[in-house]
């Protein structure tokens, strides 16, 4: 089994791209092996979700799996979808080739992310 770890900060934009859609809002429960090594299923109230934190920061726990609240969808509206933020990113980020990067660095200032602050 691979260990997944989640954050409230993992995020990315809805597919109409006018809002943030964070894991916290789409993660259903988990199992996690704590560090009795207990395997246990829990809710996602027991990840304490907020802006760039979550339980595991602080305790010593890996998330074995998730489940997460998704709505289905056409395998061609999926891909269609896929293609039209892959091209979206690319208009509006500079190319990893070009320039290269660390991802973001810096923390949200009332809730507004420093790309739009700058």
């Amino acid at each position: 089994m691979s260990a997944v770890h989640f954050r409230q900060n993992l995020h990315f934009l809805s597919p109409d791209r006018q809002s943030t859609i964070f894991i916290g809002g789409i993660v259903e429960s988990a199992t996690i092996l704590d560090k009795d090594n207990t395997i246990k299923k829990v809710g996602k109230d027991y990840f304490e979700f907020g802006y760039d934190y979550s339980i595991l920061h602080t305790k010593p726990v890996v998330v074995l799996d998730a489940t997460f609240s998704l709505k289905p969808a056409r395998h061609e509206n999926i891909a269609r979808q896929i293609q039209d933020n892959l091209a979206w990113r690319n208009d509006k980020q500079p190319q990893l080739s070009d320039v290269p990067s660390c991802g973001s660095v810096f923390k949200k200032i009332e809730n507004l992310g420093a790309g739009r602050l700058i």
